[in-house]
């Protein structure tokens, strides 16, 4: 399973063969590509140029088959595990698994709502990129880290995220104060 970070357009590698598993030449096809995330949506492809929607074949003589699809920075925008569907007529359906990951630290900003010491709504972002995370995600195998640039009184306390849904944190633990719209945090693994 390819590992991408959060708006990479590294190519991901698959193959072309028809329904007897006999490699066939891409450059003959017409592609459809779509994306299945983890928060429930799908969107078409982004990829551009090669054969079609990204996808190229470097080498017909002696790697007949062998392709690689060049998604769009806005293909993999959401955390987690995505399925990479790949179809053309005469050719045996693909699908690839990709596993989506923060590049860089994931940073939570507060904001306006119900805000209490233990539960709170938050916007996500990966090097100033917003991030969407599916509900569920982060509850019980992350720690939500306060920076106190709003709320000074909650500098550095940290607390394991219980639930995460309709982009609200919740802890069974609560912090010593509600946070402000504006606080930020960093999510940290573990």
């Amino acid at each position: 399973m390819p590992n991408r970070k959060l708006g990479s357009i590294a190519p991901i590698a698959f193959t072309t063969h028809d329904s007897t598993d006999a490699a066939i030449d891409a450059s003959a096809l017409t592609f459809a590509v779509r994306v299945v995330k983890p928060n429930g949506t799908s969107a078409a492809g982004g990829g551009t140029g090669g054969i079609s929607h990204g996808i190229t074949q470097p080498d017909v003589t002696n790697a007949l088959g062998s392709c690689y699809y060049t998604p769009a920075a806005t293909d993999f925008t959401v955390l987690g595990s995505h399925i990479l569907r790949i179809s053309a007529s005469g050719m045996a359906l693909r699908e690839v698994l990709v596993e989506v990951e923060a590049d860089a630290p994931l940073i939570a900003t507060v904001v306006s709502g119900s805000l209490t010491a233990a539960s709170f709504p938050v916007t996500f972002a990966s090097e100033g990129v917003a991030v969407s995370i599916p509900t569920g995600q982060l509850a019980n195998e992350a720690h939500f880290r306060f920076a106190g640039n709003v709320t000074p009184a909650l500098t550095g306390q940290v607390q394991k995220i219980t639930g995460f849904a309709g982009g609200v944190l919740s802890f069974t633990t609560a912090f010593s104060t509600a946070p402000a719209a504006g606080d930020i945090g960093v999510i940290v693994n573990g």
